[in-house]
Order: C-alpha cells, then sequence, then structure tokens
C-alpha cells in the first residue's frame, strides 16, 4: 500500500499526525492495527493519532503526493463540525 501523513489541528498538542493509508487490494488490516504497529515503531510523540483508509492518493503530473488536498478537506471537516454540519462526500476527482 501507499501512505501520506498530515498534521491535524488537536487541542492538547496544537498538531497531531494522520494517515491517509491506501490497502493493497487483497488486504484485511484495519485503521487500529496500523496505529498498534507505529506506536510499536516510533517513539510516542511520533505516533499519529488517527488513520483514514482511501482507495487513491492524489497526485499531480510528475507523481508528487498532493497533500494540500488532503489538508483541505481536514479543514473543512474541522469547520462542518464547529458548525454542527455533515461532510456529504460524493467521490473524488484525483
Amino acid at each position: 500500500g501507499e501512505a501520506a501523513v498530515i498534521g491535524v489541528p488537536d487541542e492538547k498538542w496544537g498538531e497531531v499526525g494522520k494517515i491517509f493509508l491506501v490497502l493493497k487490494p487483497d488486504s484485511a488490516l484495519s485503521a487500529g492495527e496500523v496505529l498498534d504497529h507505529c506506536a510499536d515503531k516510533l517513539a510516542t510523540f511520533k505516533v499519529p493519532k488517527s488513520v483514514e483508509l482511501i482507495e487513491v492518493l492524489p497526485r499531480n503530473a510528475s507523481g508528487k503526493i498532493l497533500k494540500r488536498v488532503f489538508e483541505l478537506y481536514e479543514y473543512c471537516c474541522t469547520y462542518a463540525k464547529s458548525k454542527n454540519k455533515e461532510i456529504i462526500y460524493y467521490g473524488h476527482d484525483f
């Protein structure tokens, strides 16, 4: 699989990591298993606090992962939650 990690706002720490993970087609890995693996391999302060399983990583024409797409997504979700609104997801055009 493939992954991208971004920083997301956190009330206690200011910012924490969030993993966006694309699983291999035959994988049955859960978000909890990913976080457990990170906890075993990384220093405590480096362990991301959440995992979101996605179908594809957004990339530009040269193949670079577009982390700004994830940052914008997180900003929209945070704003919606602050207004007690729900984000309706219709898919993506990455």
